[in-house]
């Protein structure tokens, strides 16, 4: 938005945090992908799928596929998690996602790459199919460190009023102790300089902490 882009966001989880439905050995909460793509504008110029974490690969995948399926002409980018140690280094997944239907794969922090692609794509014709099949690092660094956001102050707040807060206020869920009834996350650092091999972090952000 503060790049002067029209937003829509659709939390799959959060909208309905209470569906479930079973497919084989897994359990799919909820919005169906069904329902998501109900809320995928018509004339949508890109569609970005968070890849949160690991744990969330089937149900990517799954929601790629289904709006390549019903709305073959909107390009579908996903976004990497580079922070969690739940998440998963999307160069290790790429032929994946790309056979589901992904025509874009952003690696490492998604803020300036993806206002990027956003802007190249809301330019290209309707009538026009854009390239696709790439793979986007950013790219306003050198060396080691393009795929970090350096100055992350001048990143803009998250748009929490897209969001429905209020189910997961409900939820009461919480990474530490619950004291209050309205919550948010605050991030004050990204990256870690350690190189433990059960977290996503090192593959993704180069080992570099910015406060």
């Amino acid at each position: 938005r503060e790049a002067d882009l029209p937003v829509r966001m659709i939390d799959a989880f959060g909208e309905k945090p209470y569906q479930a439905r079973r497919s084989g050995n897994f359990l799919f909460l909820g919005l169906t992908d069904a329902e998501i793509i109900e809320k995928i504008p018509a004339d949508a110029k890109v569609v970005f799928v968070y890849a949160i974490n690991l744990t969330n690969h089937l149900s990517a995948t799954g929601i790629i596929r289904h709006i390549k399926k019903r709305l073959p002409h909107i390009p579908v980018s996903v976004l990497e998690n580079p922070h969690a140690v739940t998440a998963y280094a999307l160069s290790s997944v790429k032929k994946h996602l790309y056979e589901a239907g992904a025509d874009y794969v952003i690696e490492g922090e998604g803020e300036i790459a993806g206002v990027a692609l956003a802007r190249k794509l809301a330019r290209v014709p309707a009538n026009v199919q854009p390239a696709a099949g790439r793979c986007i690092k950013n790219s306003h660094a050198e060396g080691a460190r393009k795929q970090v956001v350096e100055a992350v102050d001048g990143l803009p707040f998250p748009a929490w009023d897209l969001f429905p807060l209020q189910n997961y206020w409900d939820l009461r869920f919480a990474h530490g102790p619950l004291s209050s009834r309205r919550y948010l996350p605050l991030l004050t650092s990204r990256g870690c300089p350690y190189a433990c091999k059960f977290c996503v972090a090192p593959a993704t952000g180069h080992r570099v902490w910015r406060p």
